[in-house]
């Protein structure tokens, strides 16, 4: 039954909190990084941060209780550091998993532990190591999380529950700190007409801190918002926790909880020191840990903020440990890896189970290494189907095959965008083919009397030899039709190991063998009952079915990219440029380089500064660079002016490096600021974001004025940024404009920005008409008045 005893509590004058969104607390500014763990709690100051010296309401420091990202793969420390840049007052982890990094990351950040999940048990076992590993992380409460075992269903057993709890609650006490509990729905059975929860506060002391759960609550039959007002004085935080009331999870505001009353009250009439946001099983951890902070800060009372809404900037996505690496970001979806993802989840074209084979392990329980073709049984698909994205794959031909030159194998396979559209997959190392026949080409057989319309060579070839895993990692944008009608072409961006060979190409139509087909043909691209083009459908890797043709396959993800692709005005005409087709001509065989972009250049890229080496550049008036090298890195010496590269680049694939140092100074756009400006006048955005708020259209990755990055994908500082731009500049005729640049840009290997039609310069930080220029000019780094730091920075010609 609900409770209809809530009590309304009147509006009331406030005052906002000191911390606002990427503006963390400050109190560790005494500490240094050598100092000992010990003297964090003592730096930090900690206490009830809420203040009604002066009767009015107070706006409650927020938490977030690490379990909601109990599946991100992030360790405690990282989470603390995306927990800060969220806007989050404090945490509450669950468990410890490294104390010194955790130390170093709360120091760093100058977040509080409001408290930490621990059990009675561990306490009762191991009591003085228990309370040193957690006061010294200056944590106010340790809270037992769950107490089953019939315990809830007699006035008896709760009172022998409640006099364990006080014991134990007695003794944290004497150490300075509270011990508390935490409740499920059970707590919330009746008993004499009484809920187990309030028989349970009646007899705890008054040291005990009670955490309620406000969804649990709701699913246990109870109004959160009058539990919240019986028990004012006894509930001491609140786990800001939304549910349907059928027991189902949901991201907070859109269940049954009255989050709005609930904060109300807490600031009006309890006496609760934190609201802790937690979502238990969250489909996408991160950003749902950044969504859980914005509604808080929106409902947790009047604000006096600066700058714009937090829901109007990029949404948060933590990049994996390289640039364009196979590492995934936290948004990206899982299809193979061989352990929590596997060949269960894939399926054959004609829907029975995948038939290929898993390999690389002793037992199931270490996990497979990769899965490779079961030659003659068909090609497989995951059964996911997939719409716009990035998708990252990796393939290797088995070193048997090193030496076998068959043209079209050994080795032969394919992968099949949207069930029509082949990338091919080929042992294409020292093996002469045609042209749209090599790795990394948009497939069509052609021979040299064919006009070859519609296949697509790969720009260069940087494959490895057999025996070594070559990576793809596609971004794809599916056609879109209107009334039966074509208004958009597949848009496709190949990288091969980390080198653009498919450079914002239109694909003009699904390919088979020397067919290029119509779109709503047979055979085509799959259409719904009502004849419209599929926008989502799976991928398929293609089983070529010779005994030569054995491919291996491991570490496959995706991310989804945004609905904002480029439209392109009329289908039937072709973008003036792009790198579909080309003459009959082999690609040039280079070394790919290191992993993705990061570590070693690719064998075609011209090196801009390597180490501490500024001798490929100049100031802007041809004179000496000003900046500092640093012999690992350049350094940015503020007052010197811009550099720019002694020579002049067009169409490329550029790969800077930089870093924002640990000691940034200043905030918004004064904050480790600095820019990469292609051909001198068009600039991808380089500022240090994390922890610090700007406009959207001026986040780091963004094109300046115009285009916010899809993601916030910046790493905090002291850690070094990969920034990869893929380039094509405008085209002019008689001094007119005929056609835009065209950029996509990646940070952090998370995409940016796709293949995005630049509305002009934007040198001076505000969007300019475009007027005519060289096709070539030098590429600029900007000073803005900061240290920014650069190293293995590249660039290799797409002409």
């Amino acid at each position: 039954m609900k409770e209809l005893d809530q009590m309304h509590s009147d509006e009331k004058s406030s005052r906002s909190r000191s911390m606002n969104r990427r503006n963390v607390l400050k109190g560790l500014g005494a500490v240094g990084l050598g100092s000992s763990i010990s003297g964090l709690a003592q730096a930090q100051g900690r206490g009830n941060s809420k203040d009604r010296s002066q009767g009015g309401q107070a706006e409650i420091p927020i938490s977030t209780q690490f379990w909601t990202y109990n599946n991100s793969d992030l360790s405690v420390a990282e989470l603390i550091y995306e927990s800060a840049n969220a806007g989050y007052d404090a945490v509450e982890p669950f468990y410890i998993d490294d104390e010194e990094a955790v130390a170093t990351a709360l120091e760093e950040t100058g977040l509080e532990l409001s408290s930490a999940h621990v059990g009675i048990e561990q306490l009762e076992d191991d009591f003085e190591e228990t309370i040193e590993t957690y006061s010294q992380f200056g944590a106010d409460a340790l809270i037992h999380a769950y107490k089953g075992g019939g315990t809830w269903e007699s006035k008896e057993s709760i009172i022998e529950w409640a006099e364990r709890v006080n014991e134990v609650a007695d003794r944290v006490a004497e150490a300075g700190m509270e011990f508390g509990y935490h409740n499920h729905d059970q707590e919330f059975q009746t008993i004499d007409g009484r809920y187990g929860f309030d028989i349970f506060a009646e007899h705890v002391n008054d040291n005990v801190h009670l955490q309620l759960d406000v969804g649990w609550a709701l699913v246990g039959g109870a109004d959160p918002v009058a539990v919240l007002n019986r028990h004012s004085d006894e509930i001491r935080s609140l786990h800001m926790k939304d549910m349907t009331e059928d027991g189902g999870f949901t991201e907070i505001g859109e269940g049954d909880v009255d989050m709005k009353a609930l904060a109300n009250v807490a600031r009006g009439a309890a006496d609760v020191d934190y609201l802790i946001y937690e979502y238990d099983g969250a489909p996408e951890p991160v950003e749902s840990l950044y969504t859980g902070a914005e509604f808080l800060e929106r409902w947790n009372g009047p604000r006096h903020r600066a700058g714009v809404p937090s829901e109007e900037w990029p949404s948060r996505v933590v990049p994996g440990d390289g640039g364009l690496s196979g590492d995934p970001p936290s948004d990206a979806t899982i299809l193979w890896d061989g352990d929590s993802a596997t060949l269960d989840d894939w399926q054959h074209l004609d829907g029975r189970d995948a038939e290929w084979t898993e390999h690389g392990a002793e037992d199931d329980d270490d996990g497979y290494d990769y899965f490779r073709t079961n030659l003659g049984t068909g090609g497989i698909q995951p059964k996911e189907a997939l719409g716009d994205v990035h998708l990252h794959l990796e393939w290797q031909i088995p070193e048997e095959f090193d030496g076998l030159q068959n043209g079209q194998g050994p080795g032969n396979s394919g992968l099949f965008m949207m069930e029509s559209y082949e990338f091919q997959i080929l042992q294409s190392h020292d093996n002469p083919t045609y042209p749209s026949g090599y790795a990394g080409s948009f497939y069509l057989a052609t021979d040299e009397d064919d006009d070859g319309d519609g296949g697509s060579a790969p720009l260069v070839l940087p494959i490895r030899p057999p025996g070594e895993w070559q990576e793809f990692d596609i971004i794809w944008r599916g056609p879109r039709s209107e009334d039966g009608e074509l208004v958009r072409y597949p848009q496709v961006t190949l990288f091969f190991n980390g080198v653009a060979v498919q450079v914002h190409n239109d694909i003009p139509g699904p390919n088979w063998w020397k067919d290029i087909r119509d779109f709503f043909a047979d055979n085509g691209h799959p259409q719904g009952d009502d004849g419209e083009l599929l926008e989502e459908l799976p991928f398929y890797l293609q089983d070529h079915g010779r005994d030569q043709d054995v491919v291996r396959f491991r570490n496959i993800w995706y991310r989804d990219l945004p609905e904002d692709p480029v439209e392109i005005e009329d289908p039937d005409a072709m973008p003036e440029y792009d790198t579909a087709g080309g003459d009959w001509e082999d690609p040039e065989l280079i070394s790919p380089g290191g992993t993705g972009t990061t570590g070693e250049a690719p064998g075609d890229a011209e090196m801009l500064i390597d180490g501490g080496d500024l001798s490929a550049w100049e100031s802007t008036d041809g004179g000496e660079p000003g900046w500092n090298e640093k012999g690992d890195y350049v350094e940015v010496e503020p007052g010197t002016g811009d550099i720019q590269t002694t020579r002049s680049f067009g169409d490329a694939q550029f790969h800077i490096e930089y870093r924002v140092p640990t000691d940034v100074e200043g905030d918004g756009l004064d904050r480790g600021a600095s820019g990469a400006l292609v051909l001198g006048e068009y600039e991808i955005q380089i500022l240090d974001t994390f922890m610090n708020g700007v406009d959207a259209d001026a986040w780091a990755g963004a094109y300046v004025d115009q285009a916010a990055p899809h993601h916030d994908a910046v790493r905090r500082p002291g850690e070094w940024q990969q920034l990869d731009i893929v380039w094509q500049g405008p085209r002019f005729e008689d001094g007119e404009l005929v056609q835009e640049a065209q950029a996509t840009v990646l940070l952090n290997g998370v995409t940016v920005q796709t293949r995005l039609f630049v509305e002009g310069p934007n040198a001076d930080g505000s969007l300019g008409e475009y007027e005519d220029h060289a096709s070539e000019l030098p590429l600029r780094l900007q000073e803005d008045g900061s240290r920014v730091q650069f190293r293995n920075t590249w660039s290799r010609s797409l002409d």
